[in-house]
């Protein structure tokens, strides 16, 4: 029960260790500086020490990604902002505790995982792994139910409540996000736009489009098209030297999906996932996506003309 604790312990203060609520006070349209108040929010886990106790963790090596490496593993301070910060956390926990974390990097976390549970060695009492991955584990029942942990509150503002939500199965949670999870906010996809360009035709910023919620798929494609993309050269050939509308790449589809409401899955009133773009309107949807980004006159993706198989890492 002390070991079940700890890894509870554990778990809960790396979601939650640094993280502060901030209610923002909602700007005006004018450009003057926001007064913002913060309320700190405390963890609710009690007082108590462990002795010493090593806690190993298997986690993920991101050696290929650029900005981040770990999300645990810090040998010490080096001058990253990121990898500085979650060694001070480590610090700050394992004195209030009294335990001492080891984080092994490994490419290989899913198979050795499976290996270690299968074999009831005991070896790790955490991983950290990539969500898409995990799910092999959680399908075969190698994970245990979070919620049964003691002092794991998922109403806590540093676990991801879109993801509580959208990857608890039958009301139960073996994979969850928090706010230790790095790449969750690293990996946000964004659109940006050349504002240079388009004050030269006097095209309407999207801003005020979102804000009164006519930001649609049909509005970002005439946009696209309204910019001219064209062949700068006259060579008769679009390619990387000549002026695009919108610069992407294919992994972008999903995003875009999911920011137009679809979703692959979606859940009854049992919290049991079934498929859901079966319907018209996601039809609808991913034609018109793909109408975006996969029309080579007016989208130029980072496959097609640089070569990239995945251009989150290889740049």
């Amino acid at each position: 029960m002390k070991k079940l604790i700890l890894f509870a312990l554990l778990f809960i203060i790396l979601s939650s260790c640094g993280n502060n609520n901030t209610e923002n006070i909602k700007p005006d349209e004018s450009s003057a500086p926001v007064e913002t108040t913060v309320k700190e929010i405390k963890d609710n886990v009690p007082a108590m020490t462990f002795g010493g106790e090593t806690i190993n963790i298997l986690e993920y090596d991101r050696a290929a990604e650029t900005l981040i490496k770990a999300q645990i593993h810090s040998t010490g301070e080096n001058g990253d902002l990121i990898n500085d910060t979650i060694f001070r956390r480590n610090l700050v926990i394992e004195d209030r505790f009294d335990i001492k974390i080891n984080s092994v990097l490994s490419t290989t976390v899913i198979e050795t995982a499976k290996r270690v549970i299968l074999a009831n060695e005991g070896i790790y009492d955490l991983i950290n792994e990539r969500i898409f991955t995990s799910k092999d584990l959680a399908s075969k029942n190698m994970f245990i139910n979070l919620k049964e942990l003691p002092y794991v509150d998922f109403t806590k503002s540093w676990w991801d409540q879109q993801a509580t939500n959208d990857l608890s199965i039958t009301h139960k949670h073996f994979i969850n996000i928090s706010a230790s999870d790095i790449t969750a906010t690293h990996h946000t996809w964004v659109i940006m736009f050349n504002k240079v360009l388009m004050d030269n035709i006097a095209m309407e910023y999207p801003y005020q489009l979102v804000r009164d919620g006519k930001w649609t798929l049909d509005k970002f494609y005439n946009m696209i098209i309204e910019i001219n993309p064209r062949d700068l050269n006259g060579d008769g050939v679009m390619d990387e030297h000549d002026f695009w509308g919108l610069c992407s790449e294919y992994y972008n589809t999903a995003a875009m999906f999911s920011g137009a409401g679809e979703r692959l899955f979606r859940k009854n009133s049992d919290d049991i996932p079934y498929v859901s773009m079966n319907t018209e309107r996601a039809v609808i949807v991913l034609d018109k996506i793909f109408d975006i980004v996969y029309n080579k006159n007016i989208t130029a993706t980072a496959q097609h003309f640089i070569g990239f198989n995945n251009s989150f890492y290889e740049v």
